[in-house]
């Protein structure tokens, strides 16, 4: 699924901790590219918070491409990381986050691949996933890998775990919707796996049936609720939704 497209299929995580009931969850997506998916998860993943019946901030911080912003079923705010001048927005950033310190709510944060470096320089300079720890937020980190960028991708990845603390859980979200991807035989996953929540596999779809589906629901900004629910997709595109949603759902009980 480039921002746009896959059925998932059920993963075993190698390890999970998942947030505990009391706390809060803080999901952050990030790629240091455009285009592999990393939206598209955002939105699944605020979908499936939101309809957990707990209260929610969904955050889209990307300078260039306000897509997240753009669901409206979602309430999406948006929070532009980078001024005009491509500078970093900080005080727009530390509002944000003071938000998701202190409101009781579960954040869905996307990031935009422009401020990739300086959004996180920003989280280690202000120690934000020590203060989000203390305040009682259990904090993941959402990486995107997709075949043909999985050596750049993974170095991304894995330079955030070299600084990250401990206590930051990542979720590699494995998108093949460019090409197959056996990650879990590659010498990186071997080496890194201890750091893992777990995986999200995200399989290629067949364009002209259930992956059709899926991109219209993407371009359109539509949740999951609102297609299935609605009217303007016929019987079959929603069964095809459906059973896309029922899989994701199966892999996020499992990881989130």
């Amino acid at each position: 699924m480039s921002d746009e497209t896959q059925t998932p299929s059920p993963s075993t995580p190698r390890q999970k901790s998942s947030p505990k009931s009391s706390s809060r969850a803080v999901d952050i997506f990030a790629a240091p590219k455009g285009g592999v998916g990393k939206t598209a998860a955002a939105r699944f993943v605020a979908e499936y918070r939101r309809d957990s019946g707990e209260p929610l901030l969904c955050a889209d911080t990307d300078p260039n491409n306000d897509t997240f912003a753009q669901v409206t079923d979602l309430a999406v705010e948006y929070f532009p990381a980078m001024t005009p001048k491509s500078e970093l927005n900080g005080a727009l950033l530390g509002k944000l986050f003071s938000r998701v310190a202190t409101e009781d709510k579960n954040a869905v944060i996307d990031l935009g691949s422009p401020s990739f470096t300086p959004v996180f320089n920003y989280f280690m300079q202000s120690r934000l996933f020590e203060i989000l720890k203390k305040r009682g937020r259990v904090s993941t980190v959402h990486a995107i890998i997709t075949a043909p960028e999985v050596i750049g991708l993974a170095n991304a990845l894995e330079a955030l775990m070299d600084q990250f603390p401990e206590g930051v859980r990542f979720v590699p979200w494995i998108n093949e919707h460019f090409g197959e991807l056996n990650f879990e035989a590659t010498e990186f996953y071997a080496e890194h796996s201890h750091r893992f929540a777990g995986l999200i596999r995200l399989p290629r779809l067949n364009p002209h049936l259930d992956g059709a589906c899926l991109t219209r629901l993407l371009d359109e900004r539509l949740t999951f609720r609102q297609a299935i629910d609605g009217e303007s997709f016929d019987f079959m595109s929603k069964l095809f939704l459906e059973n896309y949603w029922h899989s994701l759902k199966l892999q996020f009980a499992e990881v989130l």
